[in-house]
This record gives structure tokens, C-alpha cells and sequence, in this order.
């Protein structure tokens, strides 16, 4: 039994500590020999790669707050901007329900108004209300969606920005070597790359 325990201790270790791990340097790397199509490590130098900062949802809300009041004197609390998002959706569902019926009633009688081209600019004046009303609401969701999101949990770690410079050498016979240096935003498990500058 002694002999069992002493072999699962390592293990669980081993299994903590691979979890825990940090991928930015394996992820970066794999980013940088795809794109410029490297498939020797003799081609391919990390020079730098370091955490410039820590996106957290309060930056996000920061942001979403900043964008949504642009022009006003006074910040409203995330309460009442998440309230006014209620009140556009409520609105707008409401708008989109009466659109689609009032052109589904418009259509029923298109056989007797084919040839009305006020009929016709009526209705498809009608689709179109119809299609922004419902972009604005997939908007107005999206954006109390992470209102909601960033609000409940303001410290959440959603990514990190990487500053990584590294050495690329050419195919040969020119084997120069260019120094390239990006910046990487990564997600907050740094497996994936969201966006590099």
C-alpha cells in the first residue's frame, strides 16, 4: 500500500504542475514557425517574450462603460446602463414582433397588389426595419451580455497581453536573419492567440 501511495504522489504532482503550466511561450512559437512557415529550429530564435499586462474583466467593463457614455457629464453606475439595455431590448422585441407581423399581413394580400409599387417599397421598407431591428437587438444583447459578464466577476483574468521579440532566418541561399518584434494577446488559459500587433 506504502508502495502504491509513494507512486501516486509524483503523479498528482506531475499532474498539478502540467495544468498550472504557462503556454505562452509554446503558443507564440507555434504562431510564428506557421506563419512564416518554419520547419527547423535552426531558422527560429526566441529572443524575448514577456508579460506586459493582465487583462481583467474591470479593464473590459472600463471600456464598455467608457464607449457606451461617450459624451455624457456623468458615468451612470453598471446598474442603470444594464437597465437602459433592458428597457432597448424590451423595445426592440417588441418592434421586431410587430414588423414581422404587419409584413406577414402585407404579404398574404400580394397577390392582389403585385403590380403597386408603393406596395412593394411599403414592404420592403418594412424588411428593412425588420433587419436592423434585429441587428440592434443581437447588439443590445451582446453588449448586456458582457455588461453582465465583466460586472460579476471584475478580477476574471481574460487575457494577456506578451511582448515577444525573435529571430527569423531566411530560407537559404540567403540566410539573413530579421528581427521581429510583436505584441500577443492571448487567452486567459495562453493556448490561443487572439489578436498580435
Amino acid at each position: 500500500m506504502k508502495k502504491s501511495a509513494s507512486l501516486l504522489l509524483p503523479a498528482l504532482v506531475f499532474l498539478v504542475v502540467a495544468c498550472n503550466s504557462d503556454h505562452k511561450k509554446e503558443t507564440v512559437s507555434n504562431y510564428v514557425r506557421i506563419i512564416w512557415n518554419i520547419k527547423s529550429d535552426d531558422r527560429f530564435e526566441l529572443l524575448k517574450l514577456e508579460t506586459a499586462d493582465t487583462i481583467t474583466a474591470k479593464d473590459s467593463l472600463e471600456l464598455l462603460v467608457k464607449e457606451y457614455t461617450e459624451g455624457a457629464k456623468v458615468i451612470p453606475p453598471v446598474d442603470s446602463i444594464l437597465s437602459g439595455f433592458e428597457k432597448d431590448d424590451v423595445y426592440n422585441s417588441n418592434l421586431l414582433k410587430k414588423t414581422i407581423v404587419k409584413i406577414d399581413s402585407f404579404k398574404s394580400i400580394k397577390n392582389e397588389a403585385t403590380d403597386n409599387s408603393f406596395y412593394q417599397e411599403y414592404v420592403k421598407s418594412l424588411e428593412r426595419l425588420r433587419d436592423f431591428t434585429r441587428s440592434e437587438l443581437a447588439e443590445i444583447r451582446a453588449e448586456k451580455y458582457w455588461l453582465k459578464k465583466y460586472s460579476a466577476d471584475p478580477a476574471e483574468v481574460l487575457s494577456y497581453k506578451v511582448v515577444c521579440q525573435y529571430k527569423v532566418r531566411n530560407h537559404p541561399p540567403d540566410t539573413v536573419s530579421k528581427v521581429v518584434n510583436q505584441t500577443f494577446y492571448l487567452t486567459k488559459d495562453t493556448r490561443k492567440i487572439l489578436a498580435v500587433k
